[in-house]
């Protein structure tokens, strides 16, 4: 097998990074090459760095983005891969046009739809039945290289946006684990994308909906935002607001429930379903 890389290096963070570390890391005295791995930004709590320090892997931590391209460029000297998993560092074209160098990048939509952050939400948010994951090579373009595998999968009717990032991650390291050895004897037969240029890149400020809604658009509707807005703990968007008997309202948490139980004094409102569920809001009023 002719291995065309010396050195592999993973960039990002969360599950999807750390598994995709893992996997190269105990593949990589099988195929010849070494492992590294680099974090953009320092993360607390990076379980990424956690296993690459528990495994003595090199890794380096790199705050500044003027510092990201001299790093990767003194890299490049033998043949090398890099692996973008769950990262937000958007390469420059002097690194993606380096003979030496080849990048893939994981997305978590099936491209060329939803291209850009957060397409988790965006699906949810605009009420689609199925998505997926894509890898694909790196051009000078947000998420527009030749793909290399994806998967699909459907969203389910209640699914929010933190746990359909979790499914797509777990899809993610499914798909790379069956084309990684493609990917290093750059055997990948690869489908280039036919997206037009005025084709909608999301953007990180982005917000679904700009995460109000009126309470006439529909329980479902507002279902839908309230699921695409939803990332748990991790406060990604702002949290839904909308106007309800003249005061401006905050929607605290939401939930499926058969029937009505109003409390006196308790805020919170029901939303008939079109299967005769209610969507029960919990809220609090906020200044106008």
């Amino acid at each position: 097998m002719n291995i065309h890389f010396k050195r592999v290096i993973v960039i990002g963070c969360g599950n999807i990074a750390v598994n995709v570390l893992k996997y190269a890391f105990e593949n990589s005295e099988k195929y010849g090459y070494d492992t590294e791995f680099v974090e953009y930004g320092k993360q607390e709590f990076s379980s990424v760095k956690r296993y690459a320090v528990e495994h003595r892997l090199a890794f380096d931590i790199i705050k500044k983005k003027e510092d990201m391209l001299p790093f990767f460029i003194g890299k490049a000297d033998e043949r090398l891969l890099i692996i973008s998993a769950g990262n937000f560092y958007l390469f420059p074209k002097e690194l993606i046009d380096n003979e030496n160098v080849k990048i893939i990048n994981f997305h978590n939509a099936l491209l060329p739809d939803y291209p850009g952050r957060n397409a988790e939400s965006w699906v949810i948010y605009e009420n689609q039945k199925v998505t997926g994951i894509t890898w694909h090579y790196v051009n000078e373009n947000i998420d527009d290289g030749s793909i290399i595998i994806q998967k699909s999968c459907d969203i389910g009717k209640n699914i929010k946006a933190y746990e359909l990032s979790k499914l797509l991650m777990d899809l993610a390291f499914e798909a790379f684990v069956e084309c990684f050895a493609e990917i290093l004897t750059d055997s990948v037969v690869a489908k280039p994308q036919q997206r037009s240029k005025e084709a909608k890149v999301y953007k990180s400020f982005e917000v679904p909906g700009d995460a109000y809604f009126n309470l006439d658009d529909g329980a479902e509707s507002i279902y839908c935002l309230l699921r695409a807005l939803d990332y748990g703990k991790n406060r990604v968007f702002p949290m839904a607001t909308t106007k309800y008997q003249g005061e401006n309202i905050r929607i605290k948490r939401y939930k499926i429930v058969d029937e009505k139980n109003l409390l006196e004094m308790d805020k919170r409102l029901y939303l008939e379903l079109k299967d005769g569920k209610f969507l029960m809001l919990f809220y609090e009023i906020i200044d106008s």
